[in-house]
């Protein structure tokens, strides 16, 4: 997909986060409570029945292994027994390697191959995922 000049990108605030994320929708969202930190970038699924958001899981049981939306610009702090309203980007650019990163490596959401398929997915609703092996 070429780069639209008329398209509006935002990067996190302050320089030097490292992420490779560039919104292009962001819609504010009610999450589930819980205790975790969700950091930008973190992979987030809808609940149907509730309409909150809780975090990607990769199980491989849908519709939780399905990624709906990423945190963005800010980290979303959960609290135990309380909805939280945080950011999630709806549409956007972002890097394979910053979500492996995020959602794989650090936050244990799930495995790459879980990640893999998720990813491939989200590309439907409007995520350009760059840097994905014969997928990028």
């Amino acid at each position: 997909m070429a780069f639209d000049p008329n398209e509006l990108l935002s990067e996190v605030p302050g320089i030097g986060s490292g992420l490779r994320i560039m919104s292009t929708s962001t819609q504010a969202k009610t999450f589930s409570g819980g205790t975790a930190l969700l950091v930008k970038g973190t992979a987030v699924h809808m609940v149907a029945a509730s309409g909150e958001w809780v975090v990607w899981d990769g199980n491989g049981t849908p519709p939780l292994d399905e990624i709906s939306g990423f945190v963005w610009s800010d980290d979303v702090q959960l609290i135990s027994g309380d909805e939280v309203i945080g950011n999630v980007m709806m549409a956007g650019r972002l890097h394979y390697d910053d979500l492996l990163r995020i959602n794989v490596t650090e936050g244990s959401h799930g495995t790459a191959g879980e990640l893999d398929t998720a990813l491939q997915l989200a590309r439907g609703l409007g995520f350009i995922i760059e840097g994905m092996d014969g997928f990028g």
